[in-house]
């Protein structure tokens, strides 16, 4: 399952370190880890580091976070062109006026209104599944992230007909972002090919199907109870509202990594679970006991100890953010002593920290109770970050961690998985981490009754 690191290789005079880390990013950076240690000198075209001691991180993330920028790729103008001007490509200073406007959106009051949307969009996708068969978990799960994203967003149901043209935009715009962050070639995303005329014309009908609900929402405030509602409601820290233009670039902000991360996660779990099947009859016999042979709702998943510590696990093997990148503004001193020059570019990578073997002993190995809460205290707070931390944390975290387990819970409950014993996985870094070449799973119906007993050791 995971990427074979590659034999170190001789450095390109021209190339320094570039081919070997292009061949095999995920290999590369974690046998670099493994052979010098918490901070890792790259010669990837600039001064580079990889950091890795909990400490080091910490501070660029959170105690000196304003001296670490994102990556230009971002706050640039190409990068606000691509993404838009919303939160993601904001620079550290403006996203705190953007978190202020947007933390109530995410408010723990905001995200149980969502449950029932996110648990009827789960329930009707699963009626249309076979009783057995085999699925590409990889596409089954992004589909239905984004099916969520379209509802929770502005009331848009993508698998309808007034739906189905926004729904393709948005799997266009998300390719081509792919494919330009992936790209070598400098200014790619201006290149007159067929996918760059394709997001073109996703992006327009994407600004006007958004333009078109703003209006919607102008006209009749109160029959509307969605995301683009609530940051019409929003106001800046001097009492005005988002423009237009605002509106949909944080609209789409949230679109691109609010649904992708999640699919991405609901991917991996399924798939260390369909290989572990202990595991998973603790989880079905767990569904079946707490939620009392019932869909779980907003009160039984705080109760979900085991499937808790599955998804906490399967974001340490497999952390859809698999990378951040940060830039040094000024000269510092990181808490390890390492001296850091203006202009450095810093790798905080959660899929070489989580295999830290200091904190995670065999750490290739998938072991929920890594996350009791004793583990969790015993450990650095930055040795496990897969939402990122401090100024910058993923502002939908609460949002995730209500909507995996609502889902994942109403999965395990109707359907044992399966592996395919004929099939390589692979994850392949883009701007997530996604399993090349998709991720396919066998399912099967459980007969709850039965597997209940069975699982609880009861013939």
């Amino acid at each position: 399952m995971t990427p074979q690191s590659p034999t170190p290789a001789r450095p390109s005079r021209l190339a320094g370190d570039l081919p070997a880390f292009l061949s095999d990013k995920l290999g590369f950076l974690l046998h670099s880890a493994d052979q010098q240690g918490d901070v890792v000198s790259l010669n990837l075209g600039g001064p580079t580091l990889l950091l890795r001691d909990p400490e080091d991180i910490r501070h660029v993330l959170e105690s000196n976070a304003f001296n670490y920028e994102k990556t230009p790729r971002l706050t640039s103008r190409r990068g606000r062109w691509l993404s838009g001007s919303g939160l993601l490509t904001s620079s550290m200073r403006a996203s705190v006026n953007h978190r202020r406007v947007l933390q109530p959106i995410y408010a723990s009051t905001t995200i149980t209104a969502f449950a029932d949307t996110i648990a009827t969009a789960t329930e009707t996708r699963l009626s249309r599944w076979p009783t057995a068969g085999t699925l590409d978990m990889a596409a089954e799960m992004m589909d239905l992230a984004q099916h969520i994203m379209g509802l929770l967003l502005c009331g848009v149901d993508f698998s309808s007909p007034e739906g189905a043209t926004l729904g393709r935009a948005v799997g266009t715009r998300r390719r081509f972002l792919h494919n330009v962050f992936d790209s070598l070639l400098p200014l790619a995303e201006f290149l007159p090919t067929p996918e760059r005329f394709a997001y073109a014309l996703a992006e327009r009908r994407l600004h006007r199907g958004l333009a078109m609900a703003i209006n919607q929402r102008r006209s009749a405030p109160e029959e509307f109870q969605d995301v683009l509602a609530l940051l019409m409601q929003a106001r800046t820290a001097e009492g005005h509202t988002l423009g237009d233009k605002e509106l949909v670039d944080e609209a789409l902000t949230f679109a691109l990594p609010g649904y992708e991360t999640i699919g991405e996660a609901l991917t991996w779990t399924l798939h260390l679970l369909s290989i572990n099947p202990v595991v998973a009859n603790a989880v079905h016999w767990e569904l079946d006991t707490v939620a009392a042979g019932q869909d779980p709702g907003m009160a039984d998943i705080r109760h979900l100890d085991l499937l808790q510590r599955v998804i906490a696990e399967s974001l340490r093997l497999y952390p859809p953010t698999w990378i951040y990148i940060r830039m040094v503004t000024q000269n510092d001193r990181l808490p390890g002593g390492t001296e850091v020059q203006s202009g450095t570019k810093l790798y905080l990578c959660p899929w070489v920290s989580h295999r830290n073997p200091r904190w995670f002993a065999n750490p290739e190995q998938f072991d929920p109770e890594r996350f009791t809460a004793e583990a969790i205290q015993s450990r650095p707070r930055y040795a496990y970050f897969p939402f990122g931390g401090g100024q910058r944390v993923c502002i939908g975290r609460a949002l995730a961690q209500m909507e995996l387990p609502m889902i994942l819970a109403r999965i395990l409950r109707r359907y044992k998985l399966e592996p395919l014993h004929n099939q390589t996985v692979q994850p392949s870094p883009h701007i997530t981490l996604t399993p090349r070449g998709g991720l396919k799973v066998g399912i099967q119906v459980r007969s709850l009754s039965k597997d209940a007993d069975k699982d609880a050791g009861v013939e």
